[in-house]
């Protein structure tokens, strides 16, 4: 006899493995079906800006192409709730003659070869417009960032609004996504001293046998309590180890 199953029967980790087939868009949509859905896989969408202001790289007067390598891409997260991730920007070439820049995400720092290549752009347009690389985030695997501008003379490439989005198989109440996004607001994640400040208070508090967990509502206050709660950081027992994963 064969058994049949509503799709909001099935078990949550069903649900994430189903997601995992997903892009990005998709499985936010899934996420909206029901509420069902929505309390499996607490999809949230949290973005880290690399840099608003342009950046800007000059290929060689002649010779051959030429990658360059631009920077670590940051894996906040843990890889195991990272759904997949976005580097988004704004983005042109020269504005005329031939069109050869690209984009592309690397598994390799040190050279970019067809080997270690991830995912790579189409060629940049000559007027400004966006841009989103789309991946999924292996384990074991730190991705980087190069860009290939062509040479011949006269090519470039100009990035602004350089950002990576990660979307996220979050916690109940979304505390990865809403703790990065007051660390960011608090000014907290501009240099070490505020990142390793955070993560003392946090482990701090977590050491507290009367903290709560995200179900329960504590009666005892303390300074050091309050500051976070005026932060706008939950302080229960879930989004304190949350941020102390982000710290």
């Amino acid at each position: 006899m064969t058994t049949t199953w509503m799709i909001h029967e099935l078990p949550a980790e069903i649900h994430q493995l189903v997601s995992t087939f997903c892009t990005s868009r998709d499985a936010v949509s899934l996420s909206r079906t029901c509420s069902s859905l929505h309390d499996a896989l607490w999809i949230s969408k949290p973005t880290w800006m690399i840099t608003e202001n342009f950046r800007h790289w000059t290929g060689p007067p002649y010779g051959e192409e030429n990658h360059c390598f631009l920077q670590e891409l940051p894996i906040i997260f843990p890889k195991n709730i990272i759904h997949s991730m976005r580097v988004c920007c704004m983005w042109r070439d020269q504005g005329f003659g031939n069109r050869k820049g690209r984009l592309i995400i690397s598994t390799n720092r040190d050279e970019c070869n067809q080997d270690s290549i991830v995912l790579q752009s189409e060629i940049a347009e000559h007027d400004e417009g966006p841009l989103e690389l789309e991946f999924k985030v292996h384990p074991t695997v730190q991705y980087y960032l190069w860009c290939l501008v062509g040479s011949g003379g006269g090519h470039q490439l100009f990035v602004r609004q350089l950002r990576v989005e990660y979307v996220l198989w979050d916690l109940p109440n979304l505390h990865f996504a809403r703790n990065l996004s007051r660390l960011i607001q608090e000014g907290a994640t501009e240099n070490l001293f505020g990142v390793e400040s955070v993560a003392v208070m946090a482990r701090t508090l977590l050491g507290e046998e009367e903290l709560p967990s995200s179900t329960e509502t504590s009666t005892v206050h303390s300074p050091l309590r309050s500051y976070m709660e005026e932060m706008g950081i939950d302080v229960n027992r879930e989004s304190l180890s949350a941020l102390l994963e982000i710290s």
